[in-house]
C-alpha cells in the first residue's frame, strides 16, 4: 500500500491539481464534469491499493509456516482481474496445492472472498 500511496503523491496529486486548474480556467466545464474528473485519480488509488492488498495477503500465504505445512506453490504471480465500482482491479497471486488433498487453490484469493466466475 506504501507503493501506491507513494505514487499518488508523486503523480495523483499533480492530476488533481491539473483538473482543478482546468476547472477553474475553462468555462465549458461544469460541476458535474469536475467531480467526474476528480474522481478518476482517486479511483486509481483505490484500484492500487486494492491490489496491492491482496497481493500482500497472497505474500503472507507464500511466506507462511502454516503454508509450508499444508500446501505447495504450484505456479507463482499468477494474473487474475474483477471488476468494483472504482473499476478494474488487476493483480497477480499464487496458485497452491494441497499437500493433504492435492486441490488447487488461490489461498489469497479464498481469504478475500474473490470467488471463480
Amino acid at each position: 500500500m506504501h507503493i501506491s500511496i507513494q505514487q499518488f503523491m508523486e503523480i495523483g496529486i499533480k492530476k488533481i491539481e491539473k483538473v482543478v486548474e482546468s476547472f477553474i480556467n475553462d468555462d465549458q466545464m461544469n460541476i458535474g464534469e469536475f467531480v467526474l474528473e476528480l474522481g478518476k485519480p482517486l479511483q486509481e488509488l483505490q484500484r492500487e491499493i486494492i491490489a496491492e492488498t491482496i497481493e500482500g495477503i497472497d505474500e503472507v500465504y507464500r511466506k507462511s509456516a502454516y503454508r509450508t505445512s499444508h500446501y505447495v506453490v504450484e505456479r507463482a504471480r499468477v494474473p487474475n482481474s474483477f471488476t468494483s465500482t472504482c473499476g478494474e482491479i488487476k493483480y497477480k497471486r499464487t496458485y497452491f496445492k494441497s499437500k493433504e488433498t492435492g486441490e488447487f487453490i488461490f489461498l489469497a484469493d479464498k481469504a478475500c472472498g474473490i470467488t471463480k466466475t
